[in-house]
């Protein structure tokens, strides 16, 4: 049988220390949003997956997947939102700023901000 400590949280529950290798992949923003995101909204499912050593590979797996589907929202809101036709270059500079801020927003509720995870349960 393993012994096990434990630490006790804020909140007054008791979590286990546990000493885990694990890999790490190199991400960038939205694969380090999905990984707080985790650890602050959906705490056993984060656990889950760094004991398990599949945090990383779920993170980045995101994180392709958030790249991705903000390239296909950008493209449709273009098509959408006709460019301004005008040659002043402040406001195509403001409409691009703004497809690209809403595209962000969507992808980030649709990819990164996503309760649904099955890599947790997954052997």
């Amino acid at each position: 049988m393993v012994e096990l400590d434990y630490m006790e949280t804020e909140n007054g529950t008791w979590k286990p220390l546990l000493e885990v290798q694990e890999t790490v992949l190199p991400l960038t923003k939205y694969g380090f949003m999905r990984m707080r995101f985790l650890e602050q909204e959906m705490e056993a499912v984060y656990l889950a997956l760094r004991v398990t050593d599949k945090l990383y590979k779920h993170c980045k797996r995101v994180e392709e997947q958030a790249h991705k589907r903000k390239a296909e929202i950008v493209r449709e809101l273009r098509r959408i939102n006709k460019p301004p036709q005008t040659e002043n270059f402040m406001e195509m500079v403001s409409y691009r700023r703004m497809i690209d801020h809403e595209a962000e927003e969507l992808m980030l509720d649709e990819i990164v901000y996503n309760r649904e995870v099955t890599e947790a349960t997954e052997k």
